[in-house]
């Protein structure tokens, strides 16, 4: 089994601290462990990884058919690219969806799992106007053309979404929007 903690290991003279450590390794039984590395994290590193693990757990909060719309994202914008990396296109879009993700962390670490966080999708509005000015240039008829109009389209639906989720938390919607995490 492979596990990645994180905890607090005592420091100090009085042992009375303690500092939090990072720690991956793999354990094959409660007498066989192996710690790959660990590292000590800075105050700044503690809260990222919390505002991670908080947006980790508010997406798997989220409701059945929110979840599926996210993959349908995460396919459409992290994965296909992966196909295309020759492409600028395919460049731009795993750029900007990975620099969304860790907007997105951000924005949880100053505001929970809110309605901000469609202000993480906001970078999408550069790739869609990319996207637009190339769009004469790629044949409808392959599958790369095929995936840049079904990501323009999706990416468009999703901005939506996000300007209305901001709009709200604008207007004072700053609650978290699931229960529980």
């Amino acid at each position: 089994m492979i596990k990645i903690q994180m905890i607090k290991i005592p420091y100090g003279e009085n042992c009375e601290e303690s500092k939090p450590v990072l720690k991956f390794g793999f354990r094959y039984s409660n007498l066989f462990r192996v710690s790959i590395f660990e590292f000590r994290i800075s105050n700044k590193r503690q809260k990222m990884i919390q505002a991670f693990l908080h947006f980790m757990r508010g997406l798997l909060k989220m409701p059945r058919y929110a979840q599926l719309w996210l993959v349908l994202l995460v396919i459409v914008n992290g994965i296909v690219p992966l196909f295309f990396l020759g492409r600028v296109e395919a460049q731009a879009t795993l750029g900007i969806f990975l620099a969304g993700a860790l907007l997105m962390i951000a924005l949880t670490a100053l505001s929970g799992f809110s309605r901000l966080l469609g202000a993480g999708h906001f970078l999408w509005f550069i790739l869609l106007g990319l996207l637009w000015t190339r769009l004469d240039q790629l044949p409808a008829d392959d599958f790369f053309g095929l995936w840049i109009r079904a990501l323009m389209l999706i990416n468009a639906v999703s901005l939506l979404i996000d300007v209305t989720d901001v709009v709200r938390y604008a207007l004072g919607d700053r609650a978290e929007m699931v229960e529980g995490i």
